[in-house]
């Protein structure tokens, strides 16, 4: 109920993985104000979805917040719906499925030459490490060499 009655949600933040709360209340058409720091920026398009202020600085913080107070409704409400449809074209649960599927692929195709055993377990570690790159703020896109990231990410980590 809060999120539905903001006329904008404020996420200052140190470090954020991607954010949930940003996620809902875009989602919800409302436009973003946050940090500009890993798993906010890749929510928050600087002045198209909301605003992006200076980490740890209280100023650039209240800067935003006024801009915002002052900007037209109809601006905040085009914002929100911005922010809508880039929940619906970037973090939609299909595709977040997907690149699940897809690193987990890619880590089963990575291990093709090992034993079976060894092969799962890396597919695991595989999975369990994108899962921590997207919580550190990494987008991991199908259309980018990002799974090769990943990959060198298991090496270095898990590799013998």
């Amino acid at each position: 109920p809060y999120i539905e009655r903001a006329c904008c949600v404020v996420l200052p933040s140190y470090r954020e993985g991607t954010s949930r709360v940003l996620l809902e209340s875009a989602a919800m058409c409302r436009p973003l104000i946050a940090t500009d720091v890993p798993g906010c920026r890749e929510v928050v398009d600087d002045g198209v979805t909301g605003l992006l202020c200076k980490p740890k600085d209280f100023f650039s913080l209240s800067q935003k917040i006024e801009i915002m107070i002052n900007l037209p409704h109809e601006t905040r409400v085009s914002m929100g719906k911005k922010g809508r449809q880039k929940i619906q074209d970037e973090f939609s649960e299909d595709i977040v499925c997907n690149l699940y599927i897809d690193a987990v692929r890619s880590a089963v195709v990575w291990n093709v030459s090992q034993d079976i055993g060894s092969s799962i377990k890396n597919g695991i570690n595989m999975v369990f490490s994108v899962s921590l790159l997207i919580q550190e703020g990494y987008q991991i896109s199908k259309d980018r060499d990002d799974l090769d990231e990943v990959s060198e990410f298991l090496d270095n980590n898990y590799g013998d």
